[in-house]
């Protein structure tokens, strides 16, 4: 459970990253917007911008880890996840820890 709990608290982390790209990707691309004629700044034709598919890829990349962020979230509070289960991988982890520290011992 507690790597379930990092792997989301990376996730999460990278998506506030790619959010802050994305802040950068918009000062960066995108022109001043002039407020005189606004109808035909909309509906001008603008020519195709090279960084336009960079902001494309950044705009996927965090829909993409938005949903991670949404199975993650899913896979911890499955219903599957009783208490029994639980303690049961508590147990796990307590037997893995305690043959780690034999096999320390065997190694020194």
């Amino acid at each position: 459970m507690v790597g379930q709990l990092k792997q989301l608290q990376d996730t999460v982390d990278s998506l506030a990253d790619q959010c802050c790209d994305a802040i950068g990707v918009l000062w960066q691309c995108v022109p001043p917007a002039s407020f005189h004629n606004i109808e035909t700044t909309i509906n001008k034709d603008q020519p195709a911008n090279p960084t336009e598919e960079y902001a494309q890829f950044v705009t996927a990349l965090i829909a993409l880890t938005a949903k991670d962020i949404d199975v993650l979230i899913d896979f911890l509070s499955s219903e599957e996840s009783t208490a029994a289960l639980q303690a049961a991988s508590l147990c796990k982890t307590e037997e893995n820890h305690e043959a780690g520290t034999c096999l320390e011992d065997v190694v020194y």
